[in-house]
């Protein structure tokens, strides 16, 4: 009797405990990201000038060329964060449909 409880122990299983670690680690994996190119650092550090030039006449140079270079490295952060981001999506929806199309080619 006890063996025809697999297929809904291997479900429960699957969608319980592999679906919430498959989040858990796509939401680990794109923090990891974000902290390894330091977003939060150049998100707090957007007006501030670049290489901490005071010197006066360089003051606004040195912020208006430190918010271009800043925007463009965070801009190709985006762009990455994006496809990992699509990455992610994808394994989780895998994980997800992975049962339902071994339950349809078991049927069919």
């Amino acid at each position: 009797m006890g063996v025809l409880y697999y297929p809904y122990l291997l479900l429960v299983f699957w969608y319980k405990d592999l679906l919430f670690a498959s989040l858990k680690f796509s939401q680990n994996s794109l923090l990891y990201w974000l902290y390894l190119v330091s977003v939060p650092i150049l998100v707090k550090t957007f007006f501030k000038p670049l290489k901490n030039e005071y010197r006066e006449g360089l003051v606004v140079f040195s912020v208006a060329f430190g918010i271009i270079v800043k925007l463009l490295i965070l801009i190709a952060i985006f762009l990455v964060t994006l496809v990992i981001l699509l990455l992610l999506v994808v394994l989780n929806l895998a994980v997800v449909l992975i049962p339902v199309f071994t339950i349809r080619m078991l049927i069919l």
